[in-house]
């Protein structure tokens, strides 16, 4: 390793006092050259002096190599400051001349540098045949040593880290037989008469003759004599019959931790039907503590890290999230993606046993997900974080536990410690109704958001529409539970002529929430919640609309300087524009009001702007290009969560599909959520 300080402290090449030289007035010339060697010749020093800084006396290079056989650095002058790089010297210079002209020396020099730095490899016809040319190619051969060092050094950690990995057990053949290659089994049949097949079970290897109930091509029943389920296939029909699976075996590493193993199982009927090939493709390996604490991932396949075939690490981040983690393999324009570790596989369970009590998992795994493909890393990963849901299919809540450790539902409300009930904030009697009607964390999360506990008629309900708890608790405080429902299908039956459309029906879920931004705006406004005729509009859409025109007078002068002073970082993050529309923030107080006027929206009425200022909740204006003072569309931005809450035009009409892609496109561009999806 080249000693900085020591460089430091060398003699540099220098240019002679006297520059009169054609050279130093030679615009084509962009720098002169100047070399010597140091450190008993074993260190090579090459200065670049720029030609017009040295033609006006300036004797400071623009930068300075410093080369060995093995190794390089290069010291840069630049504004003042010296920076050490390691790039190759076209890439520090930035010379990309052909005919090697903008660099001037010596023959001396040229010898000295050639000399020292011998290149064996000719330049191609479109390379340069300049100093600083041949210079990097020698770096190039320097790189190409470190790259393989380099390759060689981490093929040597994997090697090391694969002796922990523990041979399959005996069995592991047997039980993909049974397990994940179940739905591999045919028996194959040939007519010998009209009444009679004879035939052959590829899973008990047994002849048989079918003299009554005849076997169809592609029809499936059982062997008679092992009984077990198969697919018929007519000698002739199915020349090629290939069926894969997954699977998955836990096992306790050899260094003391655990590892998953992930196989692709392939059977291949395409030989003779009685002997069929079974293989076994070992595509990753997950090891972790007994704690679930990612210590190694790897995968197999070529890898341009190691450079070679077989196991290689990989970052790939271990979420707990179905497909969150792909591999791309990217092969001219094809592109095959490859999850290991969220696939649904079977998890071998014969030695899930003593797995389960070094992880202090429960036992409940084995008979949950026995006999069924899951996503095996999702499941066990989410087990060490929720340690009782696997047992809760024992008790009836089969959906609750599907929820929690194979759908990733993240409960609203959870402590760590308690009963049951008690960690998710419900009642005994909740679970009850949960058990009955087979409910899983979707209805406990809707009972986290509701004051008060609800009867069963209410709940179904509520959840059946995908109602808001907290909308549903704020109507419940002015009438009851029967009127809201009726109230509530009746005006989801109105339909909202919108500007452009024929007519939209809003569902249950919308018209609560119009309903509760409603009750709220009138009592702002102090209107009279007890009297029938307001607290149950005709139109609850129209009164809505008109309760936030007549609140959008209440004109705040602290909040219009907040709006203003936001509005230059916010317009410099968030502004995006293409050929047809542009997105933007409000520009003052009054942007706000003119956006619910014209759109008859509660943009303004609600309250949406303290948390625009605040940052909490950020109100963007959608705008035709042709027409960027003309309202069109308002959405609602969580920076937090960086997803869109709401976006909504003219009387709450949802955004048609080119708006939609616009915005969609915005949100992956500007915060890397392709995949996010739009609110209505």
């Amino acid at each position: 390793m080249l000693d900085k300080k020591q460089l430091l402290s060398l003699d540099l090449p220098r240019l002679p006092k006297k520059r009169t030289d054609t050279i130093y007035r030679t615009k084509s010339i962009s720098y002169l050259v100047k070399s010597k060697t140091a450190l008993n010749g074993k260190l090579l020093i090459v200065a670049f002096y720029e030609r017009a800084a040295a033609a006006n006396g300036f004797s400071i290079p623009t930068c300075v190599l410093y080369i060995t056989k093995k190794e390089y650095i290069t010291l840069v002058s630049a504004d003042g400051r010296r920076i050490w790089k390691n790039s190759r010297i076209c890439h520090v210079l930035g010379t990309k001349d052909k005919d090697g002209k903008c660099v001037c020396m010596t023959e001396r020099d040229e010898q000295r540098i050639r000399s020292f730095l011998p290149v064996e490899r000719k330049p191609a016809a479109w390379e340069s045949t300049g100093i600083d040319a041949h210079i990097s190619r020698y770096q190039d051969g320097i790189l190409e040593v470190v790259r393989d060092e380099k390759k060689k050094r981490l093929a040597n950690q994997v090697d090391l880290a694969m002796k922990a990995v523990p041979p399959l057990p005996k069995a592991f053949d047997k039980w993909i037989d049974r397990e994940p290659l179940l739905h591999s089994r045919y028996i194959y049949y040939r007519r010998t008469t009209k009444a009679k097949a004879s035939c052959f079970c590829t899973h008990c290897k047994g002849n048989m003759v079918f003299d009554k109930v005849m076997p169809v091509h592609n029809g499936t029943g059982a062997c008679p004599s092992c009984k077990s389920k198969v697919t018929f296939k007519a000698i002739g029909k199915s020349k090629k019959v290939s069926d894969e699976a997954y699977a998955c075996i836990l096992q306790k590493a050899k260094n003391g931790g655990y590892l998953l193993r992930y196989f692709r199982v392939v059977r291949n009927f395409y030989g003779h039907y009685t002997n069929p090939e079974t293989k076994l493709y070992e595509r990753a390996r997950l090891f972790f503590s007994a704690d679930g604490t990612i210590t190694g991932q790897y995968k197999h396949g070529w890898s341009s890290k190691t450079g070679r075939r077989g196991w290689y690490p990989t970052r790939d981040v271990i979420t707990g999230k179905n497909n969150a983690v792909t591999w791309e393999l990217k092969i001219g324009m094809y592109i095959r993606v490859w999850n290991a570790w969220f696939h649904p596989s079977n998890l071998y369970p014969c030695n899930l046993r003593p797995m389960l009590t070094g992880l202090n998992l429960s036992y409940d795994i084995i008979g949950n997900i026995k006999g069924r493909a899951v996503d095996v890393t999702t499941y066990l990963m989410r087990s060490m974080a929720y340690q009782f849901a696997p047992a809760l299919w024992r008790i009836g809540l089969e959906r609750m536990c599907a929820d929690l450790l194979e759908e990733c539902f993240e409960p609203r409300i959870f402590k760590p410690v308690g009963s049951l009930h008690t960690r998710f904030g419900i009642s005994k009697q909740f679970i009850s109704l949960m058990r009955n009607h087979s409910l899983g964390m979707e209805a406990v999360n809707l009972r986290a958001m509701m004051d008060k506990e609800p009867d069963g008629e209410e709940f179904l309900w509520a959840l059946e529409n995908k109602v808001d708890g907290k909308d549903l608790s704020i109507l419940l405080k002015y009438t009851t539970f029967h009127k809201v429902k009726t109230y509530t299908e009746r005006q989801a039956k109105i339909k909202i002529l919108g500007r452009g459309q024929w007519g939209e029906v809003y569902n249950a879920k919308d018209i609560i929430g119009f309903w509760k931004d409603y009750i709220s705006m009138c009592e702002k406004l102090e209107y009279n919640l007890s009297k029938k005729s307001v607290l149950f509009p005709k139109n609850i859409k129209d009164e809505h609309d008109k309760a936030a025109q007549l609140i959008r007078i209440k004109h705040d002068p602290v909040m219009d300087v907040k709006i203003k002073d936001a509005y230059p970082v916010l317009n410099q993050s968030y502004y995006y524009e293409d050929d047809d529309y542009l997105i933007r923030p409000p520009k003052d107080f009054d942007e706000f009001v003119q956006e619910g006027t014209k759109l008859l929206h509660c943009v303004c009425s609600n309250g949406y702007y303290k948390g625009h200022v605040e940052g909490t909740r950020l109100i963007l204006f959608i705008r035709k290009k042709k027409k960027p003072g003309v309202p069109y569309y308002t959405m609602e931005y969580s920076p937090a969560s960086k997803r869109v809450i709401q976006c909504h035009g003219y009387r709450h009409m949802k955004p048609v599909p080119k708006v939609k892609g616009f915005t969609e496109e915005w949100l992956g561009r500007f915060t890397g959520a392709h995949d996010k999806k739009i609110a209505a």
